[in-house]
């Protein structure tokens, strides 16, 4: 019988929102091309941090328990392409889900965390205080296949299924 992976705590994963200081926002900003406020956004809502000195997202398993930190590793070589990890191995991939599924007017697929901030930011929206858009990030293309299963559930179909019943009639802004 296999032991499930460790849980990160939730005061580990606070701790590497909190490395998520004033400066690293601006880093961020002008690295991403992000407003300050879609940085502070996200980092307010716990959905980015520091890990390692490396930019993380929190792997949230289908109960809602942080099971790894997924962190980007820059390359060494600036011909190559960064590279993720997860702090606790073995922890399978999850989706990640910026607002809410259910109540969301319209759902966005993204492979990458950063394309899902991206609209965040060019559509000025707040995912965690709006229903106008829920954002989901696959976490790259092999995780794509997974992603009804890795999402929260029946709840996650129920809410894609409800969009694409909806998108007959546009989506919020059209």
């Amino acid at each position: 019988m296999q032991s499930a992976p460790p849980i990160v705590t939730p005061e580990q994963w606070q701790r590497c929102v909190d490395a998520v200081t004033d400066a690293r926002i601006l880093e961020l900003s002008r690295w991403r091309g992000w407003h300050p406020s879609t940085c502070y956004l996200l980092r307010d809502h716990a959905q980015i941090g520091i890990y390692k000195d490396c930019w993380a997202f929190p792997n949230i398993d289908q109960d809602g328990d942080i099971v790894s930190i997924h962190y980007r590793i820059e390359p060494q070589d600036p011909n190559d392409k960064a590279t993720w990890r997860h702090s606790y191995k073995g922890a399978g991939t999850n989706a990640l889900v910026f607002g809410d599924l259910l109540a969301a007017d319209a759902i966005a697929i993204f492979e990458s965390q950063w394309d899902a901030g991206t609209l965040i930011d060019e559509l000025s929206t707040n995912p965690f205080a709006t229903h106008d858009w829920a954002l989901v990030s696959t976490r790259g293309a092999s995780s794509a296949n997974g992603i009804i299963g890795s999402l929260n559930g029946s709840s996650a179909r129920m809410g894609i299924r409800r969009l694409i019943r909806r998108n007959a009639t546009g989506f919020p802004g059209s």
